[in-house]
């Protein structure tokens, strides 16, 4: 931030803050703590200097999740109330205050359903439609919507379900929720779309992203950073069990989160964006919410269920 130029060059890569760029000098006199930590490095009997916990997060406050039979639950601190006995793809508004879910009525039959905690009432909102995200200012609703044999984006006004539109024409197998106010994430075999609200779409190459190391799937999770929308946490197959991994969308670095023992799907990002939820199963096939926080650290369980999303 200063005028001085330093003849070393230096890069630093930020999970979340992204790359950052400039110039350096060497001074050990000035740093003795990185003299030591060099020294510690050369001598590979001492031990390693642990990073300090995570401690500035906070714990969400309202939360919805499918329990152990299927059924729809929402929470506020620990106690959990019954919503619905049967529904998939839950979305909570950011006050925690009205959940969108899909309710399946038949095999090609399903309902974007709204519950509203404050009247404690659920209305059906769009019929024959699926996949329902609020928008980051819980402005805006997109979903999915059949036409024909193919699934496509659409949008409409939080509180006007009836002004619903088409976002983009692109058939897609999958919405993964919003990047940000204008930008609504979509996958299908191949490829990751940016679908705009004020702009032409454009599109990723889901090979790029998932490497050698994961296998493509359509019922792959792709979730954006709440604090930085270059970062997304992915759930996908690598050999016979899924992990969750992070991915810099502008340095196009890749980072394993989960350890494959855990099984792991439907990530979710917490509102700071220091913590990731997520599903695990056992070899039961029981499944829990866990939650760690970004750089690997803090594994916790949570609570019995799956499908965990979050709103305050």
């Amino acid at each position: 931030m200063s005028d001085t130029k330093y003849s070393f060059r230096v890069l630093v890569t930020h999970a979340q803050i992204g790359e950052l760029q400039g110039c350096a000098k060497i001074a050990p006199d000035q740093f003795p703590e990185f003299k030591q930590k060099n020294l510690d490095d050369d001598d590979p009997e001492k031990k390693k200097v642990t990073p300090p916990p995570i401690t500035n997060f906070k714990p969400p406050t309202a939360v919805a999740y499918l329990d152990a039979t299927g059924k729809v639950m929402l929470a506020r601190g620990e106690a959990a109330k019954l919503v619905a006995p049967k529904g998939s793809e839950l979305s909570l508004s950011h006050d925690g205050k009205r959940l969108l879910y899909t309710r399946e009525d038949s095999a090609n039959d399903r309902t974007i359903v709204l519950y509203d905690a404050t009247a404690a009432k659920s209305t059906d909102l769009i019929r024959g439609a699926q996949s329902a995200f609020w928008s980051p200012d819980d402005s805006q609703i997109a979903f999915l919507k059949s036409s024909g044999t193919a699934l496509q984006a659409w949008t409409a006004p939080a509180g006007s379900p009836d002004r619903a539109a088409q976002l983009a024409s692109t058939p897609v197998l999958a919405l993964q929720g919003w990047q940000d106010v204008h930008t609504v994430l979509a996958t299908d075999a191949s490829k990751l779309y940016f679908l705009k609200t004020e702009g032409p779409p454009s599109a990723m190459d889901l090979g790029d992203i998932y490497g050698s190391t994961y296998q493509i799937a359509p019922g792959d999770t792709l979730r954006a950073s709440s604090a930085n929308s270059d970062l997304l946490a992915i759930a996908a197959s690598s050999g016979s069990v899924s992990n969750v991994f992070l991915y810099e969308i502008r340095s196009k670095r890749r980072a394993p989160l989960t350890a494959p023992n855990l099984n792991a799907a439907a990530p979710e990002w917490s509102r700071d964006g220091i913590q990731i939820f997520f599903t695990a199963r056992d070899a039961a096939k029981t499944s829990s919410v866990y939650r760690i926080f970004w750089d690997g650290s803090g594994l916790k369980r949570i609570r019995a269920g799956s499908n965990l999303v979050i709103g305050q």
